[in-house]
């Protein structure tokens, strides 16, 4: 006879919401939901369900199983303890080959014609728990990665009822193949750290394009990024056709929509662009203010490992990044004078001082851009990849140096950041404020720290005069 169960769901979404269902109408009772979501969390409060945004919260007791569903987050040893028989986890991928995270984007990327989820027993490491049931199934030719998202939930949707009654019947599951496991993590890089190279065949580089295509959702894989002397523009559909317009590297624009590119092998159309903050792109102008002429070669570049190596390291510090891009930075409560102003000061409170002290003149919190360290040499154009600056917000009484420190110590993120997070609001716009050992880009005030320190003020909207004011007002004698 199946056992009735009791469940804790923890994760977001439809695919949560389904299996709640499937399980009450079995006869099983959902005891709580866990998400950081918001919708979710309505959702839950809806139902009747109690729900909490971490597991320490709930108050309810411990459950048979606990389901992570659509949850990106890697629960501790203990969090596994918790329930009394096991957890079980959703993943989208054929196990034990493609575990961990972006498992579709490389599916995508490496032209894999078959694909699967899995559900599996969690342990303390990452995907390699039992096997509680599996499903496979083709990938159409010309699917992105949004594609195969939407046929892993179908398939996760309609296997769950089949899971739940394996689970309840005492189904504990079967040992992984260890031998062929493939993994990947959220800072695995792109080759080339996704930058166009028409020495790469023509096929492969529109897998790669395909394999960043995740419609409205996150995207912490990457995009196809074509990288001028000047500016990054992001290529987000591209397709391949046989042939060649001349030898590798030759662009023709007699489409301004669609133009070509040839590669070793074949040549790529491109026929939707768009800027690191996600703005539509004509193709052939943007090329065209870049400097290329139809027919002509275009540049290449060489030496891109330490922009892999960069690019990964912005990736797996992107969670942070999204927490300190998603403060909504207020301009300062002082009147402004619609005109532009300059001050030195030859003698002053530090430009660190500045945030802390703009704070406490105004109680109200600060939102300041901080220049970050050079980047190592990495060839023309591709600095363009990632950010100058980074924001710091000071409360008013809080000393700014542990933001500070926390942003030099995770280095710089990758400015396509916002493209990739296209229903998150986050702050793409000049801070009101920045502090830099040159002028950065700032709403209201720019502050430049000399090195016989000496600082500047700049400002688009304040004059000298309220600048001299402002100066004083922060403890400059």
């Amino acid at each position: 006879m199946t056992d009735r169960l009791t469940a804790w769901l923890i994760g977001s979404g439809s695919l949560l919401q389904t299996c709640h269902d499937v399980l009450v109408r079995r006869g099983h009772r959902v005891t709580a939901v866990i998400s950081a979501d918001e919708p979710t969390l309505r959702w839950a409060s809806q139902q009747d369900v109690p729900c909490a945004r971490r597991l320490d919260a709930v108050a309810a007791e411990a459950p048979d199983h606990l389901f992570s569903l659509a949850n990106p987050a890697i629960l501790t040893p203990g969090e596994l303890r918790i329930p009394r028989r096991f957890a079980v986890n959703s993943h989208y991928g054929p196990l034990p080959a493609y575990a961990g995270l972006n498992a579709q984007h490389w599916a995508i990327m490496r032209g894999e014609r078959t694909y699967g989820i899995s559900w599996h027993v969690m342990s303390p490491g990452i995907d390699d728990g039992d096997l509680l049931l599996q499903r496979s199934f083709d990938i159409p030719a010309g699917a992105t990665t949004l594609d195969l998202n939407v046929r892993c939930l179908r398939e996760s949707v309609e296997s769950f009822p089949s899971l739940v009654d394996k689970v309840a019947d005492g189904h504990a599951g079967t040992p992984q193949d260890r031998s062929a496991r493939s993994y990947f993590s959220r800072a695995t890089p792109l080759p080339r750290a996704g930058v166009l190279d028409w020495a790469v065949p023509a096929e492969p580089t529109a897998r790669q394009c395909r394999a960043g295509q995740t419609g409205p959702f996150d995207n912490t894989f990457g995009v196809l990024r074509w990288v001028t002397e000047h500016a990054v523009a992001l290529v987000r559909a591209a397709t391949a056709l046989p042939g060649a317009d001349g030898p590798p590297g030759t662009l023709v624009l007699d489409d301004d929509r669609a133009p070509r590119l040839t590669t070793t092998d074949g040549v790529l159309t491109v026929t939707r662009m768009s800027t690191v903050d996600g703005q539509d792109l004509v193709p052939g102008p943007w090329l065209r203010e870049q400097g290329f002429r139809s027919g002509t070669v275009t540049p290449r570049h060489d030496d891109l490992a330490p922009v892999e190596a960069l690019a990964a390291r912005s990736l797996a510090h992107e969670g942070f990044w999204l927490r300190q891009l998603g403060h909504r930075p207020a301009t300062l409560p002082i009147p402004e004078d619609a005109a532009a102003g300059e001050l030195t000061l030859a003698e002053s409170v530090p430009a660190s001082r500045w945030p802390a002290a703009l704070a406490e003149l105004t109680g109200r919190p600060v939102t300041t851009a901080w220049q970050l360290p050079d980047l190592p040499p990495l060839g023309p154009g591709l600095a363009a990849l990632f950010a100058a600056s980074a924001p710091i917000t000071v409360e008013p009484g809080q000393d700014p140096a542990h933001g500070e420190a926390e942003i030099l110590r995770r280095g710089t993120y990758l400015r396509d950041i916002v493209a990739r997070h296209p229903h998150r609001e986050l702050a793409s716009a000049a801070c009101p404020v920045s502090i830099g050992t040159t002028h950065l880009p700032a709403r209201q005030l720019s502050i430049r720290a000399g090195a016989d320190g000496a600082v500047q003020l700049r400002s688009p909207v304040w004059t000298t005069r309220t600048l001299t004011w402002l100066a004083r007002q922060v403890g400059t004698p």
